[in-house]
């Protein structure tokens, strides 16, 4: 298990002054890079023996969203290993203590050479000490998406770009939003991160309601899908 601290900027926030949900997938991703470091396996390190985690999916709910300068706690622990899956689950909390958020995510661990997945090295496995406690549930498989209606095309740039010359899941998570209508305040959202996006990439970001929920989906231009969610709304 791993904790630490972090203060919400006026850069973290979203139209209605409060932190948006691609921050609190900020903190929690980054978080996670963070337990990886102090349990000495640092993303470089990684690297330089030719692997690396992907996130694959990620498992949000938000039960209050913090306001500029709130001080949160965020907590990541890891529930196990399966082959070339990894899962991480996160606790936010604020000042006074109370949950305001969590997630369960889960990861894939590459050979970066290939591309391809790779067993979890055991020492790295031990290393993170598994821990038994409450989470939400880990989603392996895309859920079905009903998006189908074109919002918008987005052009990947280099500002949206991460160490691993893709746009960053964070980023992702920010094009997704962009079917939502503004001042949407979700209280849970399922995100699956399929496959990369490129500097260049042509982006269509597409929206439907599906049973309550609102479908939203990256596609390119020939309809493949490289990252979907569902987001559901406070009511």
């Amino acid at each position: 298990m791993f904790s630490e601290k972090v203060t919400v900027k006026f850069s973290d926030l979203a139209p209605n002054k409060s932190a948006s949900l691609a921050a609190m997938l900020r903190f929690f991703q980054n978080s996670a890079m963070d337990h990886s470091a102090a349990a000495g396996y640092p993303a470089e390190y990684l690297y330089s023996l030719g692997h690396a985690w992907i996130l694959i999916s990620m498992n949000i709910e938000v039960m209050r969203y913090p306001r500029e300068r709130d001080v949160l706690e965020i907590t990541t622990y890891t529930t196990g290993f399966d082959r070339c899956y990894g899962y991480r689950s996160f606790v936010a909390k604020d000042e006074n203590g109370e949950k305001i958020a969590r997630a369960a995510s889960v990861w894939i661990f590459i050979n970066t050479k290939t591309g391809h997945p790779v067993r979890v090295l055991s020492d790295i496995a031990e290393m993170y000490k598994t821990e038994d406690m409450p989470h939400l549930e880990y989603i392996r498989r895309e859920p079905k998406n009903a998006a189908s209606c074109k919002y918008m095309d987005i052009v990947a740039g280099k500002r949206d770009l991460d160490t691993n010359y893709h746009v960053n899941n964070v980023r992702l998570a920010e094009f997704l939003e962009e079917a939502l209508p503004l001042d949407t305040v979700v209280e849970k959202a399922e995100i699956f991160f399929r496959s990369a996006v490129y500097e260049n990439d042509i982006i269509g970001v597409f929206s439907g309601e599906n049973e309550g929920a609102l479908d939203v989906a990256l596609k390119d231009a020939e309809g493949k899908t490289h990252t979907s969610a569902k987001f559901f709304k406070k009511n």
